[in-house]
């Protein structure tokens, strides 16, 4: 169970770094984003 969490955690963190790093390289589509909600 804590395996699992732990993993869900991980990919979570990562997933987030990954689209956080894509919105830094791409500031109108942030604008988009940031707009949009």
């Amino acid at each position: 169970m804590s395996f699992n969490f732990r993993f869900l955690i991980t990919y979570i963190i990562k997933d987030f770094l990954f689209f956080f790093s894509f919105l830094l390289a791409n500031p109108i589509l942030k604008g988009l984003i940031l707009f949009t909600i």
